[in-house]
This record gives C-alpha cells, structure tokens and sequence, in this order.
C-alpha cells in the first residue's frame, strides 16, 4: 500500500508533516523528483532543488529544498507529496502560484494610460494585490474629479482565470459631464488689472 507524505510552508514559517517511515524504509532511494507549477517553468524551478534522483531520501534535505522554492516569492505555498514507487519513493513539489494580474483595462481614454495605471497603482504581469485593486476604483474616481469631472462612475469588473492563476481586470469609466469655467467676476478694489487676475488664473 502506498503512502503520502506532505511538506506545507506558509507566509512566517514552514511546517514539516512528513510521516515517520517504517524502520525498514529509513533511507530509500529518490526516483523521480518533480516540480509542479501553472505559471513557471517546471525545468527551471527543478534547478533550484539539491536532492537528486538516485540520492537516499532525507527529509531535512527535501525541506530545505521546498524553501528554496518557496523563497523565490512566486508562490503562495509549496508543498511535497512523497510516494512509494518501485525502487524507492517519488518526489513532487506541488507549488501554488501566487495569482498575477494578467491584463488591466480601462474603458476611458481621455487621459493618457500610464496615468490610468499610475492612479490605479496596478501593473498588469505583477502578482495581485487585492487591496489594492479593491481600493483602485476610489483613486481613478478621484482622478476624473480632480481634472473637473464630478460626474464621473467607475465600476470595476474582475475575471478570475484559475486555469493560470490569473486575474484580468477592467475599469468602466463613465466620465459624465466636464466641468466648466464660463465666467470670472472679481469684485472690490483690485491691485492689478482684472485681466492680469484671469491670466494668472
């Protein structure tokens, strides 16, 4: 009968829940050692582990592997299925990718788009902060007021993509009527000319 062992690290700290093995099965040997990720290279995170196939299995090993992978920050957490297999055990490294951002609309282009970006404070390809895309409605909406639109509505729209851990994101803009300026009247005694006092305004 096979068996399961799992290593789970998270945010402050890493937790070993490796099973103790049967006396017998102290030390088998490493078979296969994998890496599973949606968004990364599989190949490429596997360069980061030391235990090798054809090695004996240690546990402290393998969980020091599992913060290298964990320490690169591209995952929300790391965990190790050990399995039984002919010849000795088989190593995966499950790796939940930390969810991305992967494209950032705006229905609205009177201003230019790095302004968009920049009031929004989101960047599309970057991990989500979703703190920060829940707050980016109030700070576009303070854009458009600022620049004379007191009108304006901004709804945000957010497709999950689990597929890719994956998030896209549109704002929908609705500018409403621009204010203003039609008439400067300036009333009392003025120390300059009434047209100086419009220039300069």
């Amino acid at each position: 009968m096979g068996w399961c062992a799992r290593l789970g690290v998270g945010v402050v700290a890493a937790w070993l829940l490796l099973a103790a093995l049967p006396a017998q099965a102290a030390s088998p040997r490493v078979v296969s050692v994998r890496v599973a990720s949606v968004r990364r290279d599989p190949a490429t995170l596997a360069t980061l582990l030391r235990l090798r196939p054809g090695e004996l299995y240690s546990a402290e090993r393998a969980d020091r592997d599992l913060k290298r992978l964990y320490a690169t920050g591209a995952f929300e957490d790391v965990r190790l299925e050990l399995r039984r297999v002919p010849g000795g055990v088989a190593l995966l490294y499950r790796c939940l990718d930390r969810t991305f951002l992967e494209r950032l609309a705006f229905t609205d282009h009177r201003f230019p788009l790095q302004t968009l970006r920049q009031a929004v404070g989101l960047e599309a390809g970057r991990p989500l902060d979703r703190d920060r895309l829940a707050a980016a409605a109030e700070r576009l909406r303070a854009l458009y007021q600022g620049e004379g639109y007191p009108e304006v509505a901004v709804r945000l729209e957010v497709e999950e993509i689990p597929a890719r851990r994956a998030v896209a994101a549109t704002f929908h803009i609705r500018p409403g009527r621009p204010l203003r300026l039609r008439r400067v009247r300036f009333e009392g005694p003025l120390p300059v000319a009434p047209w100086r006092l419009r220039w300069a305004l």
